[in-house]
């Protein structure tokens, strides 16, 4: 794909986390320098290295995951996504075999030339608690 859509980046990069589980394909769709903000975090991390060090704790804790796409809106450059992800977690407070979870994610990314430069995610961290045996 010579030009890929923002939409296709944006899928692309989540679909090679959540399905692939492939850090390095990731990390094809991302610039260098990509600025990432976890808003439930308080400070962003920029770079690949930052990149590789999130997702690598964010797999350990999660597998089997699924995307559904509910909203992606696109003018070339920016866009912002609502997303549901479903899958296993096995962090902290999880059952012994893994806890079904599903989290609600919302994306503002601005991609250019192909590759994400900026990246902020929203989502409700209590929102996981609830979902942990014992919690509610």
């Amino acid at each position: 794909m010579s030009n890929p859509s923002a939409i296709e980046v944006f899928k692309g990069q989540v679909e090679a986390v959540a399905i692939k589980r492939d850090l390095d394909l990731f990390l094809t769709y991302i610039s260098p320098d990509c600025v990432f903000r976890d808003m439930a975090e308080p400070q962003p991390r920029r770079g690949h290295q930052a990149w590789r060090e999130f997702l690598v704790d964010y797999l350990q804790t999660m597998e089997d995951m699924k995307v559904k796409y509910l909203n992606v809106f696109t003018d070339g450059v920016h866009l912002a996504a609502e997303t549901e992800l479903q899958g296993v977690y096995r962090g902290e407070g999880a059952d012994p075999g893994g806890t079904h979870v599903t989290f609600q994610y919302c994306f503002i990314d601005e991609i250019r030339d192909g590759l994400v430069v900026s990246e902020k995610v929203y989502w409700d961290p209590q929102d996981l608690a609830r979902q942990l045996p014992g919690k509610g």
